[in-house]
This record gives structure tokens, sequence and C-alpha cells, in this order.
């Protein structure tokens, strides 16, 4: 898989985080953006995780993966509530059940 490839697939979370966050880390630094996060696909992660597809842990560890890759582009106009929502999920303050409204709301994804 290219970058590009293994990117869309870290954003939509359609393959398991480990194997992502593996072949992501082999990968050579770039800063140049191959992807952009919306704030829809934040709130996809959330909502899976509300409807017990995917658990805490594994949002948690999604976002940090996200959150600290420069080769991602945040949506145009969004960037402030997108790196807030990154940021509580990553470092979440609660149970992310507590947690998961404040951030669907933040995104105006609720």
């Amino acid at each position: 898989m290219d970058r590009r490839a293994l990117v869309t697939s870290l954003i939509r979370l359609d393959a398991p985080l480990g194997n992502l966050r593996d072949a992501l880390a082999a990968l050579p630094m770039d800063a140049t953006p191959v992807a952009t996060l919306t704030r829809a696909d934040i709130a996809a992660i959330v909502q899976r995780f509300q409807a017990g597809e995917i658990t805490a842990g594994d949002v948690e560890l999604w976002a940090t993966l996200v959150e600290c890759r420069e080769d991602i582009a945040f949506e145009a106009r969004f960037e402030p509530a997108i790196a807030d929502a990154l940021y509580d999920l990553a470092n979440p303050e609660g149970p992310l059940e507590d947690l998961a409204d404040d951030v669907l709301a933040l995104l105006g994804q609720r």
C-alpha cells in the first residue's frame, strides 16, 4: 500500500490499528498532506464507538495516530475544532461515553 492509501485507511479506520500503525511507522517522514480529515470522519469514529463496533482504547489510539501525522490535512475552516476533537479523544479526561456527545457537538455533527 502506498502512503495515500495507508493514511486514508487510517482516517477511515478500515483496517486493524496495529497493522496501520506499523505500516505508517515504516514510511519515511513526509509533511506533504496526502489526505484530508473531516469533521464527518471523526464523527464516524465516535459513532462507531457509540454503536459498540470499536472500543474506547481503539478511539484513543486512532486519535493519537491521526493527531501526530503531518501528512493529514484538516478540513478547511474547521482546523481548530478538528484539532480540539482529536486532542480530546487522544487524551480523554474521563470515560469516552461521557465525552462522545461533547465531541460530536464540537464538530457540529450531533
